[in-house]
């Protein structure tokens, strides 16, 4: 479940949804108290035959009034969550559509400066830095190598941070292999940029 931080300086667009949520809250939990009343015309009563009624009717609404604003916040989170999941997912797609065209500058784009790439494939297991990075894929390209497909399996955020572990295709050098990535990113203004990618595949 997307957990919302209370940190309103370091994460104002954490702040901005949990302000939305809580007000859209109120008119919902009033339309869900006044469609139990309006549906039962007792309520609308004064005589004394109606009293046994109006009461357990009161404590149900007062029972169900914390449930309903858990539902509600529990459908604002899974929202919220998907809205994430659809960023980020939509990330990956352009990730590989410039490895594909042989955009090396879009593609290093995707990376924070001081990213981390890791990988049995480069010099001690890890390289640093986007420069770094965009250097190991132009050379991947230049040798061949095609990204079939990527297949998000599981992702999770928090914020303006979120991980991915994926499953790929890629064809090098005629050469079909699988692998998995897994993925941190940052929500840096509109965009996700990965602070660690690690990928591994199957020899």
């Amino acid at each position: 479940m997307l957990v919302f931080k209370d940190d309103n300086a370091q994460h104002p667009e954490c702040q901005d949804l949990r302000v939305e949520n809580s007000a859209s809250r109120i008119p919902l939990t009033f339309s869900f108290i006044l469609s139990i009343i309006t549906h039962h015309s007792a309520f609308l009563k004064t005589d004394e035959d109606s009293t046994t009624l109006k009461f357990p009717l009161i404590i149900f609404i007062l029972a169900c009034l914390p449930l309903s604003a858990s539902a509600q916040q529990n459908f604002v989170t899974i929202n919220a969550y998907n809205v994430i999941k659809e960023e980020v997912t939509l990330s990956t797609e352009e990730w590989k559509n410039a490895y594909n065209s042989n955009d090396v500058e879009t593609l290093s784009d995707f990376y924070a400066e001081d990213a981390d790439y890791v990988s049995p494939h480069v010099p001690g297991l890890m390289i640093h830095g986007r420069e770094q990075i965009k250097e190991n894929f132009r050379r991947g390209i230049a040798g061949g190598g095609h990204i079939d497909s990527i297949t998000v399996q599981r992702s999770g955020s928090s914020c303006d941070l979120a991980y991915l572990v994926c499953t790929y295709q890629a064809t090098n050098s005629g050469v079909t292999v699988h692998g998995k990535n897994v993925l941190v990113m940052k929500r840096v203004g509109t965009r996700w940029l990965i602070l660690t990618h690690a990928s591994i595949v199957k020899d």
